[in-house]
């Protein structure tokens, strides 16, 4: 849809325009109120350009001026002709009631500018609107003309501009061999509302559509009646759907199904196809509630409930349902086994469990679906019976003298709440500790935990909503936890080798003693890591291999205790323990040497992918025993000989030593002439 309202600021022109077989309309729309007095007063010139496209560029082949004269609006004397028999020219007196504001604003003192502003946005808003809407009041107000010289398969640039200098100017293309087509109205939907129904559908960008037609029918083959007396352009001021229109239709008659379609209208008059046709049902929606008149009990046992209607309401009423609840706020629950028809005004509960305090609400259902609820109506029996003693089921409490005590909560339906006792001593009265009751089931407690008692005991009594108290249950024994924390184990011995790391302690003295912490960490970690928790037998462990080392990498170990209170032990000092290399043999490889007479040498070179403290030159004569015959550091990888003696064939190997006092294999020997 065009937005007319979003103009009146802008001093602009817009143009558009339809194409069909034989001609093209031409409707101009000035951007505000002094564009559009202008080109009234001075009139509009139009200009027809037959362009074609050579590469990448547009070119003019051919120019036409198709007004002789300014388009102008009709004079007084052809209106007063036109306008009585022609009710598109209903809205021709809003160009009289522009040209008359333009005058008044000329005149001073006539009135405050800022009204004087507004009433011009508004008159040139609604005239603007008028001249989209139809063809014959654009051409009334100068703003419309039919182009009967067109050819086919041409492209045309259409120019319009005010007659006067630098007059404003706008234009618009359209291609002969392409006929517009208005595009489909979709997501026609409807929701029921009480005597009629809201229509909904898409709205689609670009459309083309200024206004809506919605029809409707009693067969869904028609005849269909607009039922709208004014073009439908959508909502104005708050909407409170952006994406969709929603129209909204009362019905003749409840006793029917209507059929329902739409149809858009584009610039120049042009209807789109009509929509899907939607049935609809005519209903009525409860309006009033029911009202409970009555609700008493006569022999304390049964209820007696009567209610009112609205005899409007009544032909539109399916029938009833009772909710009962103990508490005004409670869960409601129906009582009534099937619906209670609409012509019964009384009802009688004769649940033997509903207990002393009832609240009743009473919900009516129209045939539409829908339901309307009565206000509360409570009604209270007489009761002398107390609930059953509490049950309690764990308590504990914390080092800060925080006891937490839990309950079951009591069948009862009429139960009120729970009044909670206290005391040290299991044989003397026990202390009532909060004032009145509490309804719930858990209760948080506050004790002091330097008094010197190692137990508290709690007892509780249930009441119901008569007040009636139930004795006191049995005594619940809640221990009250120490405020010193555990003595912690001590580290006693470790050992390194290939195989990890053992590390041995001796076990807290301390009895209370719940959970036995090991954390580790390595060289590269910054926080300690829970490596191993001893609880109940395993807490007799006193010993562990950490074989997930990695070699030639620092560990430290710490320990912490932590009691059945919770209290833990400060860490234990650490122990930092090195993980030697975890290959058991080790081997020096790819040994080689080679000589040099000139340099009077011989170059030895190895490989080893292993830290090593140092290497261990082994040399002989062919035929002799190798023996040691130099040492050279663990970060060296080549040996330079220059003890030789000429014409001797010699015979090398290498062993490393590396961290933790260990040895490699020896490597494989080479021999070596000089």
């Amino acid at each position: 849809m065009l937005n007319v309202f979003a103009w009146g600021q802008a001093d602009t022109m817009q143009v558009v325009t339809w194409n069909t077989p034989d001609k093209v309309l031409i409707k101009w729309l000035p951007g505000n109120f002094q564009t559009w007095i202008n080109g009234m007063k001075y009139g509009y010139h139009i200009e027809r350009y037959e362009v074609q496209q050579q590469g990448a560029n547009w070119i003019v082949v051919a120019q036409d001026k198709l007004t002789s004269e300014p388009v102008k609006p009709w004079d007084l004397e052809t209106i007063k002709k036109e306008a009585p028999n022609n009710p598109d020219l209903k809205n021709i007196d809003l160009m009289f009631l522009g040209k008359d504001l333009e005058e008044k604003s000329k005149i001073e003192d006539v009135e405050s500018g800022t009204e004087v502003q507004s009433r011009k946005k508004l008159a040139f808003i609604m005239a603007l609107y008028a001249q989209v809407m139809k063809n014959k009041t654009a051409e009334a107000m100068g703003t419309f003309f039919e182009d009967n010289t067109v050819k086919p398969d041409k492209i045309y640039l259409y120019r319009v501009s005010i007659n006067m200098k630098d007059g404003l100017k706008a234009e618009a293309v359209v291609d002969r061999k392409e006929y517009p087509q208005l595009p489909a109205i979709t997501g026609f939907s409807f929701q029921n509302i009480h005597k009629g129904v809201e229509l909904f559908w898409v709205k689609q960008q670009h459309s083309g559509y200024v206004y809506f037609d919605v029809y409707r029918a009693e067969s869904k083959k028609g005849p269909f009646v607009k039922v709208n007396e004014y073009p439908y352009i959508g909502e104005i001021g708050i909407t409170l759907d952006d994406n969709r229109y929603r129209y909204t239709d009362t019905f003749p008659s409840l006793d029917k199904t209507y059929y329902y379609t739409v149809v858009g209208v584009n610039a120049f008059e042009k209807e789109s196809n009509p929509s899907a046709v939607l049935e609809v049902k005519a209903k009525y929606f409860l309006q009033q509630a029911p009202f409970i008149t009555k609700g008493i009990a006569p022999d304390n046992k049964m209820v007696e409930l009567a209610w009112e209607v609205s005899e409007e309401e009544r032909p539109y009423i399916k029938g009833y349902n009772i909710f009962h609840a103990t508490r005004p706020a409670g869960n409601y629950h129906k009582i009534n086994d099937k619906l209670i028809p609409s012509t019964t005004f009384e009802y009688k509960d004769t649940r033997k469990d509903k207990g002393s305090s009832n609240y009743y609400t009473l919900c009516a259902y129209g045939f539409a679906g829908d339901s309307l609820c009565s206000v509360l109506k409570d009604v209270l029996l007489i009761d002398s019976i107390p609930p059953a003693p509490p049950i309690i089921i764990s308590g504990i409490c914390d080092t800060n003298g925080v006891v937490t005590l839990n309950w079951k909560k009591n069948p009862e339906a009429d139960l009120l709440g729970y009044r909670i006792f206290r005391t040290y001593y299991k044989h003397k009265e026990p202390d009532r500790i909060i004032p009145g009751y509490i309804a719930d089931t858990i209760l948080v407690d506050t004790i002091e935990s330097n008094s010197g008692f190692r137990k508290v005991y709690y007892g509780i009594s249930a009441i119901d909503q008569h007040f009636n108290p139930s004795p006191i249950s049995a005594y619940f024994e809640v221990k009250i936890p120490d405020k010193h924390p555990p003595v912690n184990a001590m580290f006693k011995d470790y050992q390194a080798g290939y195989t990890g790391i053992l590390i041995k302690w001796i076990p807290s003295p301390s009895e209370d003693v719940k959970v036995q912490y090991l954390y580790r960490k390595s060289e590269f970690d910054f926080e300690w890591q829970p490596y191993l928790k001893l609880t109940g037998d395993s807490l007799k462990v006193t010993q562990l291999r950490d074989t997930l080392t990695k070699s030639n990498i620092w560990y430290e170990y710490a320990l912490q205790a932590e009691d059945s209170s919770g209290l833990k032990s400060e860490m234990s000092e650490s122990l930092r323990i090195l993980q030697p290399e975890k290959n058991p043999f080790p081997v020096v490889k790819n040994l080689k040497a080679v000589m040099s007479r000139e340099n009077k040498m011989i170059k030895l070179t190895w490989e080893f992918d292993m830290n090593a403290t140092g290497f261990k030159i082994l040399r002989g004569k062919k035929g002799d025993p190798i023996e040691t015959y130099e040492f050279v550091s663990g970060t060296k990888r080549e040996f330079y000989d220059k003890w030789l003696t000429p014409n001797t064939e010699y015979v090398y190997a290498i062993i490393a030593e590396v961290p933790g006092g260990r040895r490699s294999l020896m490597s494989n020997k080479v021999e070596v002439k000089y």
